[in-house]
């Protein structure tokens, strides 16, 4: 379940990424926010998600 909303999140993030620069919103300083973001959504998945989707799937047989 914390993988699906992982993946959400990321696509969330991207929607407003893509809002942002269609609308012309995205300034230096949003793409900077935009870039603590990722960093924390990676380290996020490294941290969460990667240790539970390993076990899983070393529990399923």
């Amino acid at each position: 379940m914390l993988t699906k909303i992982y993946i959400v999140l990321w696509f969330l993030i991207a929607a407003a990424a893509a809002t942002l620069y269609v609308t012309g919103s995205m300034t230096e300083m949003v793409v900077v926010l935009f870039g603590f973001i990722c960093f924390g959504m990676v380290f996020m998945g490294m941290l969460s998600v990667l240790p539970t989707a390993v076990h899983d799937s070393l529990t399923k047989h």
